[in-house]
């Protein structure tokens, strides 16, 4: 049997008074959970809640070009062969 494992709760800071005023138009519980996501203001509550977020490029990502690399040659060897559908095409050193 597996020892249980107490875990604390970790309780946020009440908002403060000037942020839960620029929260006003949610109702308190709502002000409380936006604040405690990160947001400060009415706007970044609208972008939080409707996800009106500007996507960029993916491939401005770090690293973006090495991943899809990675995963296109993931798919090259573990891919069924069109002749043989049965065998991966994965050499065998690795």
């Amino acid at each position: 049997m597996q020892t249980p494992v107490y875990r604390r709760w970790q309780i946020a800071q009440p908002i403060p008074p000037e942020i839960d005023a620029c929260l006003e138009d949610y109702p308190k519980p709502i002000r409380q959970i936006l604040y405690n996501r990160g947001c400060r203001d009415a706007a970044s509550a609208d972008i939080y809640l409707n996800g009106k977020v500007d996507f960029v490029d993916p491939f401005r990502m770090l690293g973006m070009d090495g991943a899809v690399e990675r995963i296109l040659t993931c798919l090259l060897y573990t891919s069924p062969s069109p002749r043989d559908r049965t065998r991966s095409r994965m050499p065998s050193s690795a």
